[in-house]
């Protein structure tokens, strides 16, 4: 009897409890996320590629330029074997009470390890941290508004991979944007089974920055960027569509006459781009195409800065074979405009194009991915002499080649 009326006490006592814990959650008007993935990749190379190596290669660039402004690609002891983690990434996110009336507050802190090496002989594995978004948000209905650095409205999806996340294997072959301080606005409209989204967005200019005040900043205005975007099904399909439109502006004299001014001293950039995504259990389709100028900062024209033109686009094919294993595909391609290439720049080393040729055998268990991937650039490269800058003096199709192991934990 002594025991059933202590296990009686003890139960009472453990269902309150269960019962106050409850209702202090449900009045503690504070949420913590903690977001994010680790990976790993390890591959090979038979080539140096641009702007960096690894989970950063996006196009193949020249091992040297002779003192004739000959490209030199390698020719011996090529092949090279790596690793890099720096595409791991931490999301933190923290909810709060309502605020302005019934306006949903959250702010969000994103890094990765794409900061740069440390010093030393053990640098490359002492990676420094980077900052990717920052912004606090305001949420009521389908309205939805962010002040600080966010993705630009330019990137509304890139091609599946496991090894190019932060540097998508599109970058330099039909993906554009960056992350830049400025006020995003959201607008979601049900329409019917469909969701239209209205976007806009102002944020700071940007132009090949280093230090102080950059020529973007100096013409004084922002860069300004609209999206509709249309998410819906039809039957069994589902599928995304897009529009996107950016335009800014350039000083290039600098803020406060830094540099000497010219007869073209104001440089407009303009991006046009459309794609979308369709699915059909068990293949996907994704695509993206813009057709830009003067959009070196958003990583345009084979990332090169100058009053050029381009057309790029990149198409992925997805093929499901099971739940767990599927199979992908995919293309890509920036063609600067070569008269502009060979007139409105001076860089010595100047690429006329970029192809991507890729391929990706994934297979995933729960939040758990292993893939192989395998990656193809062929980059159209010319040097240039500096006392005639537009006759170049040498031109090769040089070509990368990459095979990537790649390990992968979403939490």
């Amino acid at each position: 009897m002594k025991n059933l009326r202590t296990l009686f006490i003890g139960s009472t006592l453990a269902i309150a409890l269960v019962a106050n814990t409850a209702r202090a959650q449900e009045a503690n008007p504070w949420k913590f996320e903690f977001h994010g993935f680790v990976t790993t990749s390890m591959f090979v190379a038979d080539t140096q590629f641009g702007p960096g190596y690894g989970q950063m290669s996006l196009f193949t660039a020249p091992a040297s330029v002779t003192a004739g402004g000959v490209l030199v690609e390698p020719s011996v002891d090529k092949a090279h074997f790596g690793g890099d983690i720096r595409q791991s990434r931490m999301n933190l996110s923290m909810a709060g009470p309502k605020a302005f009336g019934e306006w949903q507050p959250r702010g969000v802190l994103e890094f990765d390890l794409f900061g740069g090496f440390t010093a030393g002989a053990f640098g490359d594995e002492s990676l420094a941290p980077r900052i990717r978004v920052a912004f606090a948000e305001l949420k009521k209905g389908g309205t939805t508004i962010q002040i600080g650095q966010m993705n630009q409205l330019v990137v509304p999806q890139i091609p599946a991979s496991v090894s190019h996340i932060a540097f998508p294997w599109s970058y330099a072959a039909g993906t554009i944007g960056w992350r830049t301080p400025g006020i995003m606005v959201f607008h979601v409209i049900p329409v019917g089974d469909m969701k239209l989204e209205l976007a806009g967005a102002v944020q700071r200019g940007s132009w090949n920055d280093g230090t102080g005040v950059s020529l973007g900043e100096a013409a004084g205005i922002p860069q300004i960027e609209a999206r509709v975007k249309l998410d819906g099904k039809a039957g069994n399909a589902s599928y995304t569509a897009y529009l996107v439109g950016h335009y800014d502006e350039k000083d290039l004299s600098g803020w406060n006459a830094q540099a000497a001014p010219g007869a073209d001293a104001k440089l407009t950039g303009t991006a046009i781009q459309v794609g979308g995504k369709f699915t059909l259990a068990p293949v996907t389709f994704s695509f993206n195409a813009y057709q830009g100028k003067a959009i070196g900062q958003l990583l345009g024209q084979v990332l090169q800065f100058g009053d050029i033109s381009s057309v790029a686009g990149w198409a992925q094919l997805g093929f499901f074979a099971s739940k767990e294993l599927s199979v992908w595909a995919g293309f890509g391609m920036d063609k600067p405009d070569e008269d502009d290439i060979n007139t409105k720049i001076t860089a010595p080393v100047r690429r006329k194009q970029n192809q991507v040729v890729t391929g990706m055998v994934r297979y995933a268990s729960g939040n758990y991915s292993f893939a192989a991937e395998y990656f193809r650039t062929t980059t159209k490269t010319a040097t240039y002499a500096s006392a005639a800058p537009t006759t170049a003096v040498d031109e090769k199709d040089l070509t990368g080649q990459q095979v990537v192991l790649s390990a992968m934990y979403t939490f």
